[in-house]
């Protein structure tokens, strides 16, 4: 999820759905006070991962774009395919008007925000008050795409003119002359990226409880979308038949990982599914049994006021 919220166009949210984690990790989100113990059981290896995919990613993934950039991207085009099937479990034969709606909807505007493209850095040379205000909504902003499944914060980030310079912050960090500096850009970002991240998970538990199939259709309809997405920012100017014949085996790579990582949790929620239904099963059983050992105490206690009489 590091690596991917730090390429534009490729969405954390969406391989948090993959992985099976997303709604889990949607519910925390919401509710991060309430268990807390168990909570910051699951965030904290979660966040460490993915802060130290994105510092160490971002050497490395500059690295696989120039110079194997249609590899590279075809690899994360894979990662996103994989997952596929068994999200699309979740809407299979609910199918309606309302629903196909949705989901046109949701692929066409996450393509049309993916087009868009201001190119206006920011300039972040000199840190003063306003500055730090807008890096803290602009952390806001870049949260809630994050977890949103198809919509990529780094493309967001990049789009209002933030991507260059807060990599480049992420990168100078091991830079103890500019450390000073590079910290007040991360810091107001940071906590902007907290607070984005609790606001925007009320909202999505919210939907997914409510309206848990149209929800899904969205998700299906990001997903997909970004792969579209993805598509689109590839420079057909890099393309070449050995590096298209990597990418593909990549790409195959990719689609292996996610699919059997998205089969081990559909698995296993199955499994947790039949146990509470074993378990429910047992307690309606037991109740029956007590039901009828009442019924048969009280047919007793009439014989044997009968037999008094």
């Amino acid at each position: 999820m590091g690596i991917a919220n730090i390429i534009p166009g490729v969405s954390g949210g969406t391989l948090a759905v993959i992985l099976g984690i997303y709604e889990k990790l949607i519910d925390i989100l919401s509710a991060i006070w309430k268990h807390i113990k168990e909570n910051l059981k699951f965030l904290i290896p979660l966040f460490l991962g993915m802060g130290v995919a994105i510092i160490l990613g971002s050497y490395a993934i500059d690295w696989g774009l120039d110079n194997f950039p249609i590899a590279t991207t075809m690899f994360f085009i894979g990662l996103v395919i994989g997952g596929i099937p068994y999200i699309y479990l979740k809407v299979h034969k609910k199918y309606s008007i309302v629903n196909v709606l949705i989901f046109i909807i949701v692929v066409a505007l996450v393509i049309f925000i993916s087009l868009l493209s201001l190119n206006k850095e920011a300039d972040l040379s000199n840190i003063d008050f306003l500055l730090v205000i807008k890096l803290f909504f602009v952390g806001m902003v870049a949260a809630a795409t994050m977890i949103i499944p198809g919509i990529s914060g780094s493309l967001v980030l990049m789009n209002l003119g933030y991507y260059e310079g807060i990599i480049e912050a992420i990168k100078g960090l091991t830079d103890l002359n500019k450390l000073g500096h590079n910290i007040c850009i991360l810091l107001p970002f940071g906590i902007g990226v907290i607070f984005g991240l609790i606001i925007i998970a009320r909202l999505i538990k919210w939907l997914i409880h409510k309206f848990p199939v149209q929800s899904y259709f969205g998700i299906l309809a990001f997903v997909i979308a970004s792969i579209v997405c993805i598509i689109l920012k590839m420079d057909a100017s890099d393309f070449n038949v050995g590096e298209f014949i990597l990418g593909f085996v990549l790409l195959s790579i990719g689609a292996f990982i996610t699919f059997i990582l998205a089969r081990y949790d559909y698995n296993r929620n199955q499994t947790d599914d039949n146990d509470e239904d074993d378990l429910d099963n047992e307690v309606q059983d037991n109740e029956i049994n007590d039901n009828k050992e009442i019924e048969t105490e009280n047919l007793e206690n009439i014989d044997e006021k009968k037999d008094v009489e």
